[in-house]
């Protein structure tokens, strides 16, 4: 599960949940993960990664290593970001991904009932 593409993360996560949990519990995760979910599907619909699928340089620099700007950046002067929808989008994530590893650790790690 090397490499920095979170699409393919999520794509081994949900297959290994499905493998080891069955359908069922897949879909539960989807369910509890959905602004991840969407999230990383909207990001991979402006994301250009070409070849290199692990290439998440986008989110540290502005401009690729080839001199290129990447797909938030269109012209010099400032990009808007919209922050309180960042910030609660990354509250829910959180919240979802903390209440899973919780469960996961204690009820198949630990054996609490």
């Amino acid at each position: 599960m090397g490499g920095h593409d979170i699409k393919r993360l999520l794509q081994t996560v949900q297959a290994r949940i499905k493998e080891l949990k069955g359908d069922k519990f897949l879909r539960e995760f989807n369910d509890q993960n959905e602004s991840l979910i969407e999230y990383i599907s909207e990001l991979f619909e402006l994301i250009d990664l070409g070849t290199k699928k692990d290439n998440m340089d986008f989110s540290r620099y502005p401009i690729s290593s080839k001199g290129e700007n990447h797909f938030y950046v269109e012209e010099i002067g400032n990009v808007e970001v919209d922050l309180p929808n960042f910030v609660k989008r990354f509250k829910e994530i959180h919240a979802a991904l903390e209440e899973q590893t919780d469960c996961f650790y204690h009820h198949e790690l630990k054996g609490d009932a």
